[in-house]
């Protein structure tokens, strides 16, 4: 077996049958891969659906309770047969000839970790679309040739690597909701594991989340991005979770106050919503996703003596 497809969801039913759909219509000849799906926690039917599918592959489901991505994935590599991992989100698709083109940038580049390229469908206007914008930075800086991938465009949605090397290297921290990848891809680095870019690989990404749901995240990943500076400073400077310079007392105190200010989704909801063509929108967004990535990081700092010291060498980026 040359390679598992390891799908991880939760209560997205359909989006999951899509996907399956996408890897089923795959050129690559059927014995030469697996999908292993774990359903993390689903209750809206997933698991009875993927019993009653009928797909031209060997597929395999784990249900499971809710443990989150990280989790799921490091139960999905378990189970997994393959020679290589790839590892897929259950809101995406892929494109005609993405898994053979996975397969052979291994070949062309053994001993790598492989990227394929992913685009974002967006279904909201407003705030949610500065995620397309992301992405579009993101396959123009690694479609240069020879570019280095930076570890804060590392992610793990349409990601393989080998399946020896991902056991060697340990689990997905299971403790990290929005930040396993970037940490897994720092240890990557550590040891000097080339990260290419198959741009022919390629993957399309639903992306449904209204604005209150987008700032969720960004405050869960300014949590995560404290755990990543108490256990690993080195990796959260590679990061560069932040300025240069960090910010100084005095901006390190305006910052905390911010982030004491409740951040109510009626109005999170009213300014997200604010249309792209308007001046000034761009910065609102950003100060929108600052704010709740303050509140992720204070929520992780119990004093400000923490704070000051997180905030005064990292600074808070978000990318």
């Amino acid at each position: 077996m040359e390679l598992s497809v390891i799908v991880t969801t939760y209560n997205r039913r359909g989006p999951l049958l899509r996907l399956l759909a996408t890897i089923a219509a795959q050129d690559l000849e059927p014995e030469r891969f697996e999908v292993v799906v774990v359903v993390d926690g689903s209750t809206d039917g997933s698991t009875e659906a993927l019993g009653e599918s009928n797909f031209p592959m060997s597929l395999r489901v784990i249900s499971q309770a809710n443990q989150g991505i990280a989790a799921a994935r490091n139960a999905g590599v378990a189970v997994a047969r393959g020679t290589y991992l790839l590892f897929v989100d259950d809101d995406m698709e892929f494109r005609k000839g993405a898994l053979r083109a996975h397969l052979n940038a291994h070949e062309r580049s053994p001993g790598s970790a492989v990227l394929g390229r992913l685009d974002i469908l967006v279904e909201r206007g407003g705030l949610p679309n500065g995620e397309k914008r992301f992405w579009r930075r993101v396959d123009a800086t690694l479609s240069k040739p020879g570019g280095r991938v930076p570890l804060s465009m590392f992610y793990g949605g349409n990601l393989s690597i080998g399946a020896k090397m991902f056991r060697d290297l340990g689990a997905l921290d299971s403790r990290l909701q929005r930040s396993d990848d970037v940490e897994f891809g720092y240890r990557l680095q550590q040891v000097g594991v080339p990260i290419v870019y198959a741009r022919d690989a390629r993957g399309v990404q639903h992306y449904s989340k209204a604005t209150a749901e987008c700032l969720r995240d960004t405050t869960v990943k300014g949590r995560d991005r404290v755990a990543i500076w108490r256990e690993s400073p080195e990796c959260s400077a590679a990061l560069r979770v932040g300025a240069d310079s960090g910010r100084g007392p005095v901006l390190c105190l305006i910052a905390r106050v911010i982030a004491a200010v409740p951040q109510w989704e009626w109005s999170a909801r009213a300014l997200g919503a604010v249309p792209e063509w308007i001046p000034g929108s761009q910065w609102l967004y950003a100060a929108l996703h600052m704010h709740a990535y303050l509140r992720g990081v204070r929520s992780a700092t119990a004093d400000y003596a923490t704070w000051r010291a997180f905030l005064g060498r990292t600074a808070g980026r978000l990318r």
